[in-house]
């Protein structure tokens, strides 16, 4: 499947299901969600989401911006990238929950944020991984990927 075509169904809503055959709905789905809903709950729950990407190996940058009303196709973006990877970039998280919003202990849920991550790296090592928060102009988190 073309980089661009993946872009295009990231966001739509049971894309990205673990289910592909009925047994599957038998197996064990009890992490990261089955039903293929979390990247487009992600979408109608922020202001914008940035998906920015570049292939190893390839000299091409695909962007995708998604706003909770609109899905707009994948481009190639004109400004490249020096490393390949993927950032994903997500602006006002909650913004249209505002009674959500007020409710949220925002320590907290930093906290278990991180703490979801280094579970990651602890899973990928060979990824890397880094949250920041451009508001405040700091690095959160931040862990390197390791060679194993």
């Amino acid at each position: 499947m073309q980089t661009t075509t993946v872009y295009f169904l990231l966001f739509s809503r049971y894309m990205t299901s673990k289910c592909h055959l009925l047994s599957d709905l038998s197996s064990n789905l009890r992490y990261y969600g089955y039903r293929g809903e979390c990247l487009s709950s992600l979408k109608e729950a922020c202001q914008e989401i940035v998906i920015m990407s570049r292939a190893k190996g390839s000299k091409k940058t695909y962007v995708k911006v998604l706003k909770p009303t609109d899905c707009p196709p994948c481009e190639e973006l004109t400004v490249k990238r020096n490393c390949h990877g993927v950032t994903v970039i997500v602006k006002n998280f909650m913004c249209h929950y505002p009674v959500r919003q007020k409710n949220i202990k925002h320590h907290l849920e930093l906290e278990y944020t991180k703490k979801q991550i280094l579970d990651l790296c602890v899973m990928h090592p060979q990824v890397s991984f880094t949250i920041r928060d451009d508001t405040k102009k700091s690095v959160i988190v931040q862990v390197r990927k390791h060679q194993t």
